[in-house]
C-alpha cells in the first residue's frame, strides 16, 4: 500500500520511529503504528483523543521514551492513517481496532506486558474493548474518558450536552487551512488548550493536517464530519454496566472536577471509578487535556500506580 503523506509534525519536532507499520483492520481500515523509545524498556502504548493525533501528544509520551519502550499509534480516520469511511467511524470500530492494533504489536514486536496510556476517545475504546475480553494489558490508564452514563443516571444529562456541543463545533471547523499559523493561533485561542505546555498548540496543529501542494494550503487529516459523527454517536452505557468485567489493573485519571474548564468526563471519570473499584487520581487545576498542561505531573501519577502493581520489568525516569 502507497503510504500517504505523514502530518507535520514527523518533519518537525518529533524523533525518527525505531520502527513503523501498517496494522489492517477487519474492514480495511489502515492504522500505522510507530515504536520509539527503548525497545528493551517496559512497554506502553499511547492514543489520542478525537479529532486529535497522538504525536500532539509528544510532550506528554517523550517524557517516557528514556525509560520506556513507547508504542504510539492514531485512531483510524486520524494522524497518520489515510481517511476510510465515514459510516464504518463508529465507536464499536474504534473499540475493536485497540484489540487488532495490540495483537499487531505483538506479532511485529513480539509479545510482552504491556500497559495502555489512552486519552478520550482511545481511552473510553480501549476499556469498551477490554469489557469485551479484549486487550490483555497488564495495567490500563484511561485519561478523562467520555464514557455514557446509563439512561437516567445524574450525569447523563450533562454527557449528552457536552457530546451535543463538541458535535456542532466539530461540524462549523474548518476543513482546510490558509496556513498552519491560522491553526495553531485557534487552539491558542481555545479555552481548554491555551493552557498547554510551551509548544504543544504549534506540534497539534502540524499533527492534525496535511500540506496539500496542489492547492497551496493545509487539509485536516480528520474530515470535520469524522470528527462530529464520534460525538454525536458516543452513547454506548457499556462501559459503566460491564465494566467490571475488566480483568486488568485501571487508572482513571482525570481533569479536575472542580474547574472551571472541566467537561462532564472529570465527574464520569470520578464516578465510574468509584462505582467499579478502579483506581482514580484527578490533577488539580486541569481540563480534559490534562496531558498536555501538566505531563510531568500526569508521568507521576502512572507510574504511581504502576509502581502499586505486581513486580514487571520497568524502569523508573
Amino acid at each position: 500500500m502507497a503510504r500517504p503523506a505523514y502530518p507535520l509534525a514527523m518533519a518537525a519536532a518529533l524523533p525518527e520511529p525505531r520502527a513503523v507499520f501498517d496494522c489492517a483492520m477487519h474492514d480495511g481500515a489502515v492504522i500505522r503504528v510507530r515504536q520509539h523509545g527503548q525497545p528493551g524498556g517496559p512497554r506502553v502504548v499511547v492514543s489520542h483523543g478525537n479529532g486529535l493525533a497522538v504525536d500532539g501528544y509528544f510532550p506528554f509520551w517523550g517524557r517516557l521514551c528514556a525509560g520506556y519502550e513507547v508504542i504510539v499509534f492514531d485512531m483510524r480516520n486520524h494522524g497518520h492513517n489515510p481517511v476510510h469511511e465515514l459510516e464504518s467511524h463508529d465507536w464499536a470500530n474504534f473499540a475493536r481496532d485497540v484489540g487488532s492494533v495490540q495483537a499487531s504489536i505483538e506479532a511485529e514486536l513480539g509479545a510482552k506486558p504491556a500497559t495502555g496510556i489512552f486519552h478520550s476517545l482511545s481511552a473510553a475504546a480501549s476499556l469498551a474493548d477490554a469489557v469485551d475480553g479484549g486487550g490483555h494489558w497488564h495495567a490500563l490508564v484511561a485519561v478523562d474518558p467520555p464514557a455514557p452514563p446509563p439512561d437516567g443516571h445524574p450525569l447523563q444529562a450533562a454527557h449528552d450536552r457536552d457530546m451535543g456541543e463538541l458535535g456542532r463545533r466539530a461540524h462549523r471547523r474548518p476543513e482546510r487551512y490558509r496556513s498552519l499559523g491560522m491553526l495553531e493561533f485557534l487552539l491558542r485561542a481555545g479555552k481548554e488548550s491555551q493552557h498547554w505546555v510551551d509548544g504543544s498548540q504549534k506540534l497539534m496543529a502540524a499533527s492534525t493536517v496535511r500540506a496539500d501542494e496542489e492547492a497551496g494550503d493545509f487539509v485536516t487529516v480528520c474530515p470535520p464530519a469524522f470528527e462530529a459523527r464520534c460525538f454525536e454517536t458516543n452513547d454506548d452505557s457499556g462501559i459503566w454496566q460491564r465494566g467490571g468485567a475488566i480483568e486488568c489493573p485501571v487508572l482513571v485519571l482525570g481533569g479536575d472536577p472542580a474547574s472551571t474548564l472541566a467537561r462532564s468526563t472529570a465527574a464520569i471519570s470520578q464516578e465510574l471509578a468509584r462505582m467499579h473499584g478502579w483506581a482514580y487520581i484527578y490533577l488539580p487545576d486541569t481540563s480534559h487535556f490534562l496531558q498536555l498542561e501538566q505531563p510531568g505531573a500526569a508521568i507521576e501519577a502512572i507510574e504511581g500506580f504502576l509502581a502499586s502493581l505486581k513486580p514487571v520489568a520497568r524502569v523508573r525516569l
